[in-house]
């Protein structure tokens, strides 16, 4: 999904927020190994393979999965290809804002 500048500056915010709070969690292997409420936001350039595993795993466990095009826009680490958000008001101001977009 391509996000409006306005829609990804505000996403930004919001995980600067939930990494301030220590309320994300990092990475595909991490995502996975988790059973915490989360939603899930996958990179568009990460491997079809992987992007699979998240979203079959989100959806096992009742989560939301958004897949952005531009990661970066939203988060400011290059290497990583998928978050998950733990803070339950976080997820939801950021999927309103995804759906709004």
């Amino acid at each position: 999904m391509k996000l409006s500048p306005e829609c990804a500056a505000k996403i930004s915010s919001y995980v600067g927020f939930a990494l301030r709070a220590g309320k994300v969690v990092r990475g595909t292997d991490n995502i996975l190994a988790s059973n915490k409420r989360m939603l899930v936001i996958i990179s568009s350039d990460l491997k079809e393979n992987a992007s699979k595993k998240l979203e079959a795993h989100a959806e096992k466990n009742g989560w939301h999965t958004v897949t952005v095009d531009d990661m970066q826009a939203i988060l400011p680490l290059t290497v990583v290809k998928a978050i998950g958000i733990r803070e339950k008001n976080l997820a939801e101001a950021i999927l309103k804002q995804v759906n709004t977009n």
